[in-house]
């Protein structure tokens, strides 16, 4: 039965049958011989949380951002600062927003960012300019941070914000979806 799961996604993906109405799930399943309900459901589960974006060539690194900025920072700037931007980090740290080591004490419940995750800083060759990059998920996806850990890679898609004070960049992507 495993194997049959597998080879049907294996089919799904191939045929690029992501975002599919249920007529073409209903001609895949009598194809493949397969019940509708169970198709459907793998369709379902499979697309549930992929964005449109989070294609692989849509995917920036951390350090091809910082690069970006250490070329020409104005341009830059433009280029990200309040896009949707998907992008993947090696995770430096993860904490609580906090203040005097008291969780959520300068914040209300209805703050979206609970947790921020840090991604490892960047410099200038001659370190002119210090780049820093700090992950805010929204708190839906506070259950997928279980078992992220320092060391980790980790996909993300949110707004990117930029802040810049003379050669210290503050880079932001705020709302985040765990991909």
């Amino acid at each position: 039965m495993r194997k049959l799961l597998v080879v049907m996604i294996i089919l799904l993906a191939s045929l690029e049958v992501f975002a599919i109405s249920s007529e073409a799930i209903q001609n895949a399943a009598v194809s493949l011989n397969v019940p509708y309900d169970v198709l459907a459901r793998l369709v379902a589960e499979y697309n549930d949380g992929t964005s449109v974006a989070s294609s692989a060539s849509d995917v920036l690194g951390l350090n091809a951002v910082y690069n970006d900025f250490i070329t020409n920072g104005v341009a830059a700037d433009m280029k990200y600062n309040g896009q949707v931007i998907t992008m993947r980090f090696l995770v430096s740290s993860m904490h609580a927003n906090s203040m005097y080591g008291e969780q959520y004490s300068w914040i209300d419940d209805s703050y979206p960012y609970r947790y921020q995750i840090e991604g490892p800083n960047g410099n200038s060759n001659d370190y002119s300019v210090f780049l820093y990059f700090s992950c805010y998920p929204d708190n839906s996806e506070t259950g997928k941070l279980m078992n992220v850990r320092s060391g980790d890679y980790l996909t993300v898609q949110g707004t990117c914000s930029v802040e810049t004070l003379g050669t210290f960049i503050y880079i932001k992507l705020l709302g985040a979806k765990i991909l």
